[in-house]
């Protein structure tokens, strides 16, 4: 093969060999820059099902624009051996990077995992499942820690497609990474599978071998320990077994629900960052450590009939010391995109909690919402701040000019921008902020206050006199908002001027109008009235605002205090009115 030409690169040797291809590094015959061709094996070459499924890795990935993400660059599927050409990626498969170790620290496997749940996390919201986590298919430059590719989606599939790639008896995974459901060969494989692996690979990196001693096992007995047996526990602190048994549950309903929802698992564990090996920990240092409260009850039967009828579910349940808190964001029935972003990170200076509906066409609404929430997570997770109002205003001005720089970067991004709802919870108060028509809402007491108002333009019709609350709500210009991230360089944002003072059981409601617009007051307040279990009230809270038609992405956290010091509610000297 070396020295052949496949369409503008001729072959300068050889990378690596696998069971279905091999890897060359090539030359570009005029421009001289080298990349990697992949090469589908000639003796699989003649199998219609292997060969469609390496060319649907070609289009997977090149759907993809990720820093994390090896690109990939053209395709030959008319060769008798197909093959797809890449970026070359310098470095060492994580396999290779950790034959000479034991077991990484604490920080550097939280920092590799990081990246590799929030890449997944890319990969799943674009509806496409890997199957194959491995240490093998991550390539590393051990001078960067951040300089992580994902490679060989070649047994991915989509989430919501029916077709089938794959032959009768043909396994479907690398054994010691496989989920039950992949060695079940399930057909309702969904992103979870991939949590299951990246949470043996989590293992893997803090002890430095897999979980099962596959060198005197065979295939059928690891099968056997996947589907059967809990992972061996490793001599790490309790909290960071937790994550590992949940990310690694036998049931993915009792799974993490998402990449989303295992990083903030992880972010709970930040103070680990700071830990120097991770077998040492002493005792007195874990009993210091901030538990992570797990709840798996959901509405099971909901989310069975929402599969069957196609809608997509994405959720992610956060528990941490103060609150129970379910956090959903769907794309809706209407939309091809979802431009909302939500975050939750417990930082230095509180529980943050924010959600963003971007705006701005779907490529620059998601951009801005993003870079939004990552700026707020990133400001608040830094050096505690001395007063938390002025924090919250320059988090919500430090994002806003993130937006604008962004935007100068890529004209093409030029005018979009961002609602955000943001609640800092600090000890026992509670901080809320908005700009633009996204909303929180307050139950409390049996009844449902509304604590923000809409920047928007039927409000100040309402302010003015021109329109009565209840028209505002009907009135075809109730979507033209008056306030948002990334339009100005001054930005306003209205923050409470006083902590809500809140007691056990009351819940907070943080939405964009996707949920707001679906389900007027009454209804959210009956939901509310009737679960006491926040994942149940956010499982109905969802499927209302589908069956009212999903117009617009549906995002909303539901925060439930579980702990606190109060024995009565104080918002604003009780100046806030029930809405019903």
């Amino acid at each position: 093969m070396v020295g052949k030409q496949i369409l503008n690169y001729r072959i300068t040797r050889l990378i690596g060999k696998g069971g279905m291809s091999h890897v060359y590094e090539a030359e570009h015959i005029r421009l001289g820059h080298k990349v990697a061709v992949k090469v589908l094996n000639e003796e699989h070459a003649g199998n219609p099902n292997i060969r469609e499924r390496f060319i649907n890795e070609a289009r997977i990935m090149a759907g993809f624009d990720h820093p994390h993400i090896a690109k990939v660059i053209d395709l030959d599927e008319n060769a008798k051996e197909p093959a797809i050409v890449m970026e070359l990626v310098k470095g060492k498969t994580l396999a290779e990077y950790m034959k000479s170790r034991k077991g990484l620290n604490v920080k550097e496997a939280l920092d590799i995992m990081e990246v590799l749940l929030k890449t997944f996390a890319y990969a799943h919201q674009r509806g496409i499942v890997h199957r194959d986590v491995k240490p093998a298919n991550v390539i590393m430059d051990t001078e960067k820690s951040d300089h992580i590719k994902i490679l060989d989606f070649g047994i991915a599939k989509m989430i919501h497609s029916d077709a089938n790639l794959t032959s009768t008896g043909m396994q479907m995974g690398t054994p010691l990474y496989m989920s039950p459901e992949q060695v079940e060969e399930s057909k309702d494989i969904d992103r979870r599978s991939d949590v299951y692996s990246l949470g043996v690979l989590f293992y893997y990196l803090l002890s430095g071998k897999p979980p099962y001693d596959h060198t005197n096992l065979s295939n059928f007995k690891v099968f056997v320990k996947i589907v059967q047996e809990p992972l061996p526990e490793l001599e790490v602190s309790a909290p960071l077994n937790r994550i590992i048994q949940k990310a690694t549950a036998k049931n993915p309903a009792d799974r993490f629900q998402s990449c989303e929802e295992f990083l903030a698992g992880l972010n709970n564990l930040k103070d680990f960052r700071q830990q120097p090996e991770t077998p040492d920990m002493p005792e007195d240092a874990r009993e210091h450590q901030k538990p992570l409260h797990d709840n798996t009850t959901g509405n099971d039967n909901f989310r069975e009939k929402a599969k069957e009828n196609g809608l997509n579910m994405k959720t992610n349940v956060i528990f941490n010391v103060k609150t129970d808190t379910c956090s959903i964001s769907d794309t809706g029935l209407i939309r091809k995109e979802n431009e909302d972003n939500m975050g939750y990170a417990a930082t230095p200076n509180g529980d943050v909690f924010v959600i963003c509906d971007g705006l701005g066409g779907h490529a620059g609404g998601k951009v801005a919402s993003s870079v939004a929430v990552e700026s707020i997570v990133d400001y608040f997770s830094r050096e505690k701040k001395e007063n938390v109002y002025h924090a919250i205003d320059e988090a919500i001005r430090y994002a806003n000019q993130k937006i604008i720089e962004k935007a100068r970067e890529e004209p093409a991004l030029e005018g979009m921008g961002t609602a955000i709802v943001l609640t800092v919870i600090q000890e026992d108060k509670t901080y809320i902020a908005h700009v633009g028509d996204s909303r929180i809402y307050l139950f409390s007491d049996n009844c449902l206050y509304r604590v923000t108002t809409d920047h928007s333009l039927v409000q100040q019709m309402v302010d003015s006199g021109m329109l009565t609350p209840e028209e505002a709500e009907t009135h075809p210009k109730k979507n033209i908002i008056s306030r948002a991230l990334g339009i100005t360089e001054n930005v306003d944002p209205e923050i409470a001027q006083d902590p809500l003072l809140l007691k056990n059981g009351d819940v907070l409601l943080m939405c964009t109008d996707g949920l707001s617009d679906m389900l007027d007051d009454q209804t959210i307040h009956s939901v509310l009235m009737k679960h006491d279990n926040v994942r149940n009230a956010g499982d109905e809270l969802l499927k209302l605002a589908l069956e009212a038609g999903g117009k617009d992405n549906i995002t909303f956290h539901l925060i439930k205090i579980t702990k606190s010091n109060h024995k009565e509610s104080v918002f604003v000297d009780k100046s806030y009115k029930p809405v019903c």
